[in-house]
């Protein structure tokens, strides 16, 4: 865990918000068991010294290979920057700064009322019914998802402390919503019948239900290896897939497709042309998808929306 948790926070810094939290949790949990946490600090110890270590020599201690790695990474940035300048610490600034408002701000409750409902789409009154029979059970087997609860409050929570708001920055905990919602299902399709509909249906029970829930299988139920939901439930979550494949297949294909077109155009066709995207900021992936050298240099430009990042004080 220590291992993954490390490096989804090296693709993305911000995804400490997450495993900060879980791992105070985890480490409240086991605080009178001084061996699993022990072992849990080697572990952390482990990938700090493979993260932050991997280039020195192996007599040195811990602690001396650390600031060692810290100095070199300050070397090498203060000479390709021209000043003294430590990445890790300059994103920390520029992100916990004003200049992310330069996009736009939010009301508060952007996450409850907008990116929820977007994220969740029609999976959502189930997201909501699984949150909250969570939240009023007592039962000591539902100490997981009490955990995946607090952890949902939490992030949210502190990215609501933001004025710039995206749906996209609490895209993470999409699959914890998603397992309130198969909470939600399984608990309404496992409700027990009521004494009236047993003494009716006796033995004469219908051959083609489901797990004695009276539930018709259907070839979806068949051909995804879905659990006994109701046809009615299983019908309204699929409401959202035309929209989803139109997204995906027509909509989002739009910029790959121009890309795919350029990368295409032969050499000599292409000359000395520039190409220019008269569209919104980071409407297409760039030269990081075209790959022609043809176009490096200034051959390939896009509206700009960079930030004043001018008007942030910055460590130099």
């Amino acid at each position: 865990m220590t291992l993954f948790s490390a490096l989804a926070c090296m693709i993305r810094p911000i995804n400490a918000v997450i495993w900060v939290f879980l791992y105070a949790n985890l480490l409240w949990a086991l605080r009178h068991h001084r061996r699993i946490i022990t072992t849990i600090g080697i572990q952390v110890v482990f990938v700090a010294y493979a993260s932050f270590s991997w280039s020195l020599d192996v007599r040195a201690n811990t602690a001396s290979k650390r600031a060692f790695s810290i100095a070199f990474l300050f070397t090498v940035d203060s000479y390709y920057y021209g000043k003294l300048t430590l990445t890790p610490l300059n994103f920390l600034r520029t992100n916990f700064s004003s200049v992310s408002l330069f996009y736009g701000t939010n009301a508060w409750h952007y996450y409850l009322t907008q990116a929820v409902p977007i994220l969740c789409t029609t999976a959502l009154p189930f997201t909501i019914h699984g949150i909250w029979s969570t939240f009023i059970s007592k039962s000591l087997h539902d100490t997981a998802l009490r955990t995946m609860l607090k952890t949902i409050v939490w992030v949210i929570g502190i990215y609501s402390l933001a004025g710039h708001k995206e749906w996209r920055f609490i895209h993470p905990i999409l699959p914890l919503l998603h397992i309130f919602a198969a909470k939600s299902l399984v608990d309404l399709t496992s409700k027990p019948p009521r004494p009236s509909d047993e003494s009716r249906k006796g033995r004469h029970q219908n051959k083609q239900s489901l797990s004695g829930t009276g539930i018709s299988r259907t070839f979806i139920h068949s051909w995804l290896g879905l659990p006994d939901i109701p046809n009615k439930f299983l019908l309204f979550l699929l409401l959202s897939l035309p929209v989803s494949m139109y997204i995906v297949l027509l909509y989002c294909s739009a910029p790959i497709s121009v890309l795919s077109y350029i990368r295409s155009i032969p050499k000599q066709e292409l000359g000395h042309s520039t190409v220019g995207y008269l569209m919104p900021c980071h409407s297409t992936p760039g030269h990081s998808y075209l790959h022609r050298k043809e176009l490096a240099n200034g051959g390939m430009w896009a509206l700009g929306c960079e930030p004043p990042l001018q008007y942030v004080s910055l460590v130099g």
